[in-house]
This record gives C-alpha cells, sequence and structure tokens, in this order.
C-alpha cells in the first residue's frame, strides 16, 4: 500500500510541476506575445539554486524541513533574478524583432544547460 501512495505522491508532484511550466509558458506568450524557449532554462537555474543551498552552502539551509524551505526560497529567487537579467539584457531590446527574439531565447535555452554542466559537472 506504501508503493501506491508513495507513487500518487510522485505523480502528483510531477504533474503540478508540469503544470506550472505549461501555465508559465502560457501565460508569458499570451500577455507579452514572448515566445520563451529558454523558459526550461531557467527553471533548471532555480533548481540548481535550491540544491546548491539545500547542500549546505546556504547558512540556515539544509536538507529537511525549515532549512529546505529556506532553501526553495533562495532558489525561487535565484531563477527570478535569472529570468529579469534574460528580460532586461536579451528579450526587451528584442520587442519588434519576433524573429530575433524566439533565435536569442533558443541560444539562452541552449547557452543555460551548458553552462551549468560546465559548472557542476555531469556525474552529480
Amino acid at each position: 500500500m506504501s508503493t501506491i501512495v508513495l507513487l500518487t505522491m510522485t505523480g502528483l508532484g510531477l504533474g503540478a510541476l508540469y503544470f506550472l511550466i505549461a501555465s508559465g509558458l502560457s501565460l508569458i506568450f499570451g500577455l507579452m506575445d514572448v515566445l520563451n524557449f529558454a523558459h526550461g532554462a531557467l527553471l533548471s537555474v532555480g533548481a540548481y539554486g535550491t540544491w546548491w543551498a539545500a547542500s549546505g552552502n546556504l547558512p540556515g539551509a539544509g536538507p529537511g524541513g525549515a532549512g529546505f524551505a529556506l532553501a526553495v526560497l533562495f532558489g525561487t529567487a535565484v531563477g527570478t533574478v535569472a529570468a529579469v537579467v534574460l528580460e532586461l539584457a536579451v528579450v526587451r531590446p528584442l520587442y519588434t524583432r519576433p524573429r530575433e527574439q524566439v533565435l536569442a531565447t533558443v541560444g539562452v535555452g541552449l547557452a543555460v544547460p551548458a553552462l551549468l554542466s560546465g559548472i557542476w559537472g555531469r556525474t552529480r
């Protein structure tokens, strides 16, 4: 019985994550007419920020309880800062040129995972 509960909770958590990603893409495209292909890369930046903080690198953050909540807040802040930097430096100057905007976000979407792999490696 515990396996069924575990699989159900895992499925619900993964479904919630997919919903958040899809609704974020839909909101950005629907409200701003920006097709942001770097959306997943920004999620990865926030996830790596959370992992870094939960690994004990941020004072007060840790793998369980309130420490993990602090790590999640830190990761959310890191992802938000990365998104704001992307908006100000890459997307906003290209508002009137949608083709270049798509090309730039695809480039960022390819460069960020490579940068994260270069910093933390692929085996962790």
